[in-house]
């Protein structure tokens, strides 16, 4: 039966009057305290426990609160379940904690304080050493990567697929696929873009999306409208050519200034390295697998902003 709201108010009138209030602490309070001070010591002692633990793991200070709340989640959920429940509901605080920020693996050394047994959840994968420039809606997002301050130029090769890491640092959707390319690719050339999630080792894994095939005609710029939205991980950006294109200069560190690009851009530098692997011109690979060789380089495949969600 579905109360209306004059019935939910009146209830809840009476449920709040001080008097009534009143009386039932009245009789309770010495009840309501025995039964609290019970567990103190108890509470006290799991949390003395907690935080040696964290501790000697070398967790920021500003953690070991959010450590202490969970080893206290797991106390009540001790109190209230046990078996197989117990460890379902210990497995899905495991979970909310470590979304939260908290390592996986010491919280089932936390739960294991508590004699429960849990599988500690995936670590995100780790970003680069980057320095994040927040673009604006419209622009271009890409990465181009520098080693000791030097310039790198690449060479384009037949039955090679490359690609370079992409950090996200928030919730995104991309309206654009693109590759910006310099020097002098051959007129017909044919280009695959696509882009890669990332597996826990920080290396290129499913491919989430790839594009049509890219003829270049001239113009240096070949794009594919999309519709995307990524959550904040790491990325890799790719791409694959049907024609040996020779030494082309994907773009020059000390060069890249908006002004300078028929588009505008911006850009997050990172130190990280690109992937590549030999395989025939044709549908990228999925997923990416081992990678066959490692080089520096700078990317010039990019992801136009659509929005922020």
């Amino acid at each position: 039966m579905v109360r209306p709201p004059d019935q939910r108010k009146r209830m809840y009138e009476a449920k709040v009057d001080p008097e009534i209030l009143a009386t039932q602490t009245r009789v309770l309070k010495a009840l309501m305290v025995r039964e609290e001070t019970r567990y103190f010591p108890v509470i006290t002692t799991i949390e003395e426990k907690v935080k040696k633990l964290v501790e000697a793991e070398g967790i920021p200070t500003l953690q070991v609160r959010d450590y202490l709340n969970f080893g206290r989640e797991m106390y009540e959920l001790t109190r209230k379940f046990s078996g197989s429940t117990l460890r379902g509901e210990a497995q899905l605080r495991v979970n909310k904690w470590s979304d939260r920020g908290l390592t996986g693996t010491l919280l089932t050394k936390v739960s294991s304080l508590f004699g429960v047994s849990l599988t500690a959840p995936p670590a995100p994968p780790s970003l680069p050493l980057c320095y994040p420039i927040v673009p604006t809606i419209g622009n271009y997002v890409a990465s181009y990567d520098i080693a000791g301050g030097f310039t790198f130029w690449y060479d384009i090769w037949k039955d090679s697929v490359m690609v370079h890491s992409f950090p996200l640092y928030r919730e995104t959707t991309f309206d654009k696929l693109a590759i910006q390319l310099f020097g002098t690719p051959t007129i017909g050339q044919k280009f695959r873009l696509g882009l890669y999630d990332s597996l826990p080792t920080g290396k290129p894994g499913n491919l989430v999306m790839e594009s049509s095939e890219l003829v270049y005609t001239g113009y240096h710029f070949l794009e594919e409208d999309i519709d995307l939205t990524l959550s904040p991980s790491q990325y890799w950006l790719g791409w694959h050519t049907d024609t040996e294109a020779g030494e082309i200069p994907i773009a020059e560190h000390g060069a890249l200034l908006p002004a300078q690009f028929e588009h505008p851009y911006e850009f997050t530098l990172s130190e990280v390295r690109a992937y590549g692997k030999d395989q025939p011109y044709g549908p990228l690979p999925d997923p990416f697998g081992v990678p066959d060789w490692t080089e520096y380089t700078i990317c010039s495949v990019l992801m136009r902003l659509k929005s922020y969600v």
